[in-house]
């Protein structure tokens, strides 16, 4: 260990002081660690800081070493530290493994290449990227973020139900399965569920659900019987993963999805960075806020001629490409 540099104060360069809590400290280090990274603060001084940003955040959030530091003054010698960027790669990798390795995929791949190119245009360097890498990791990106938005149970304000009634003879203790289709979930966010003289007001974004009646406990599973080519990604969003051939990346297409009766046609324009477009209000019905969820469809890209499809059509609706930054801010 060395005596510490009186003339550096550790709580200081976090913005801190010495009663701050581990998550205070740790709160202070990812803003400024993103505020002096290198790849996004030009300043001359802004390497040596984030340095110091990352040398006091491996102290202050150590017991150990917060405690030595406090009382004897000392820190640790500097070959015993890890690197900035691995720190702060260990520290984004711990809010979602995906950001970490979007950041680390894509981020890192340009400025490497802007760096490395110095007569390049921007299309140049745009051009020589891995595509396909970084199409996967904002994918995964989103799909990390959609599931994670699972609402908690609390009153709605914009109830819609649906009447569902059962005699005692069609339940007994323990599981019960009601079928609900996508036309239902739709349309409803709750069903009244009926049982002699007791009703029960269940919420349809939530699977499994337990009534008690004359002292036994009943348990009611939700089954959402939705067309087999969609999948639920959390409480009202939907997903369904579709093969296409690489050419449409940049040229647009018509996609057809579902049967006669539930029937989505859109005009699709990916662009050159996006696998993933959301098509609004197809969901279940959140009576959170009074509107449908979305559906999300995930184009997985293909040498295959049978992965073809129609060329759009005049007038039809475009499905939203999906901006995976808006997620990464998110």
């Amino acid at each position: 260990m060395d005596n510490i540099d009186i003339n550096i104060d550790y709580y200081n360069i976090l913005e801190s002081n010495k009663y701050a809590t581990l998550e205070e400290i740790k709160k202070n280090y990812k803003r400024l660690a993103l505020k002096y990274h290198p790849d996004k603060n030009k300043d001359p001084s802004a390497i040596e800081q984030f340095h110091k940003v990352s040398t006091a955040y491996q102290i202050l959030s150590s017991k150990e070493l917060r405690e030595k530091y406090d009382l004897l003054g000392e820190i640790p010698e500097d070959s015993t530290l890890k690197s900035p960027d691995e720190v702060l790669s260990e520290f984004l990798s711990k809010l979602d493994p995906n950001l970490n390795i979007f950041i680390k995929d894509t981020v890192t791949d340009i400025h490497r290449s802007i760096c490395d190119s110095k007569n390049k245009t921007i299309w140049d360097i745009l051009g020589s990227l891995d595509t396909d890498k970084i199409i996967n990791s904002g994918s995964n990106l989103v799909k990390s973020i959609l599931k994670k938005d699972k609402t908690t149970r609390r009153y709605p304000k914009f109830l819609k139900a649906k009447q569902v009634e059962l005699s005692l003879d069609e339940i007994e203790p323990g599981a019960n399965c009601i079928q609900l289709d996508y036309n239902i979930c739709k349309n409803y966010s709750h069903i009244i569920l009926s049982i002699g003289n007791e009703k029960f007001l269940l919420e349809i974004a939530y699977d499994i659900h337990t009534v008690h009646i004359n002292n036994l406990e009943y348990e009611f599973q939700l089954e959402y019987v939705i067309p087999n080519f969609l999948e639920t990604i959390n409480n009202y969003d939907l997903v369904i993963y579709r093969e296409i051939h690489y050419k449409y990346i940049c040229h647009p297409f018509l996609l057809e999805l579902g049967d006669k009766f539930n029937r989505i046609e859109r005009n699709i324009k990916l662009g050159g960075y996006s696998n993933c477009i959301c098509i609004n209000n197809m969901g279940f019905y959140n009576p959170h806020k009074s509107i449908n969820g979305n559906l999300y469809v995930y184009f997985i890209f293909s040498t295959q001629d049978s992965c073809e499809y129609r060329d759009q059509v005049d007038g039809l609706e475009y499905g939203e490409t999906v901006d995976v930054l808006k997620y990464i801010k998110k």
